[in-house]
């Protein structure tokens, strides 16, 4: 098990540190937000690979919805470049994919 430490800014004041030792249950209202929050890092490093659609001036390589994520993009290597930052980030942060909703 692992506990994560937090501070929140409410109303423009940091909290005291509180100890999160559990995961947020499925159907949380919150999961959507923490979800993101968590996978920041990911959204910044697959944008960086200038993989996927361009439409205008937009890149679009990823979509996220509550806990899931779809990677995609038009050519091979480039979405064999965003698995790979995919998979360098699940082993920082300790996430797992889901083989079985894989589908290419």
């Amino acid at each position: 098990m692992y506990i994560i430490h937090f501070k929140l800014f409410i109303y423009m004041n940091l909290s005291e540190t509180f100890h999160v030792a559990n995961g947020v249950r499925r159907g949380g209202v919150f999961r959507p937000y923490f979800f993101a929050v968590y996978l920041h890092d990911l959204y910044l490093e697959s944008s960086n690979i200038k993989a996927g659609y361009y439409i205008g001036e937009i890149l679009l390589n990823h979509l996220t919805f509550v806990d899931d994520i779809c990677v995609f993009c038009p050519s091979v290597r480039g979405l064999q470049s965003i698995l790979d930052v995919c998979l360098a980030d699940a082993g920082l942060h300790e996430i797992i994919f889901n083989a079985a909703k894989l589908f290419v």
